[in-house]
């Protein structure tokens, strides 16, 4: 049924079919973050997907043109929306079983930009002892749970390639 002015109109004919079956891109990767990468392995990891679909919620309503009173309403749905998703919200907190898979697929994304920008060699000290300081992190963000972590073995060159 759509709306015309102020009555319905039936449109006679099936607009959509839904297909589900087994092999439904949801279905066949039932967990989020893999469904995530399935879509675009690049976008792999993730940190607090379920979190940040809520936060782009937030975003897109304050992004909205709305008057101030319909704004409000549409934030106030959203502590329902988070208690109807606790599982996926506490899920998020849950870091991979193995999270040597997860290191490799960043190392390898490491190598590939590397790569990509000319570097023929990199040094490595495995037994270089550092700290994380967090004004150190090349990033805006500088929230981050190993913060003052001490660890072991660090890149101290590359050489890239002179063409």
């Amino acid at each position: 049924m759509t709306t015309s002015g102020e009555r319905f109109v039936e449109v006679p004919e099936v607009l959509f079919f839904n297909r589900d079956h087994p092999t439904r891109s949801v279905r066949a990767e039932g967990d989020f973050r893999r469904r995530r990468a399935w879509w675009d392995p690049k976008a792999r990891q993730q940190l607090l997907p379920s979190w940040r679909i809520g936060m782009e919620d937030a975003r897109a309503v304050a992004r909205a043109d709305l008057p101030w009173p319909a704004r409000l309403r549409c934030w106030a749905t959203l502590p329902y929306w988070a208690a109807g998703d606790l599982p996926g919200l506490a899920r998020d907190f849950v870091f991979a079983a193995d999270p040597v898979d997860l290191m490799r697929d960043f190392f390898q994304r490491q190598i590939e930009l590397a790569l990509s920008l000319g570097v023929e060699r990199i040094l490595i000290d495995p037994g270089l002892d550092w700290i994380l300081e967090p004004p150190t992190l090349r990033s805006r963000g500088r929230n981050t749970p190993f913060a003052g972590a001490c660890f072991t073995g660090r890149a101290i060159g590359a050489w890239a390639s002179s063409g």
